[in-house]
């Protein structure tokens, strides 16, 4: 449990950094490619987040399998994760292209956004 909490501090992180990094206008080549370094941090975070809430699942699959809050908090994971990566890609090819500053601050406040929620989905589960 100490390992999925610490993981789901580490993608908050990353993320809340990155919606921060998006207000940014101009950008310089090190500045993109700290940005795209730190978006693969992200990604082993959620790793990390993923395979620990998996092996907590296991010990206790009778009491989740049938939990709407926990496949509610599933989906929503997935469909973050998806969105993370889809936001972050096209920022850094519009940034690597010099293609017009489009704003994906929107975007990214919300991914920062479902992260919270379920975070505390979580903890409904856990409380629960």
């Amino acid at each position: 449990l100490t390992l999925h909490v610490l993981g789901a501090g580490l993608v908050l992180g990353v993320s809340f950094f990155c919606v921060m990094l998006m207000y940014r206008k101009e950008w310089s080549t090190e500045q993109l490619a700290r940005f795209v370094y730190i978006g693969k941090f992200g990604k082993w975070f959620s790793g990390l987040q993923f395979l620990t809430g998996i092996i907590l699942v296991i010990n206790e699959w009778d009491e989740f399998k049938e939990s709407k809050i926990f496949w509610i908090k599933m989906g929503l994971y997935l469909f973050e994760g998806i969105l993370a990566g889809f936001l972050i890609e096209k920022k850094a090819k519009s940034l690597q292209t010099g293609a017009s500053q489009k704003s994906y601050t929107i975007g990214l406040a919300s991914q920062f956004l479902l992260i919270l929620i379920i975070m505390s989905l979580g903890v409904f589960l856990v409380e629960g």
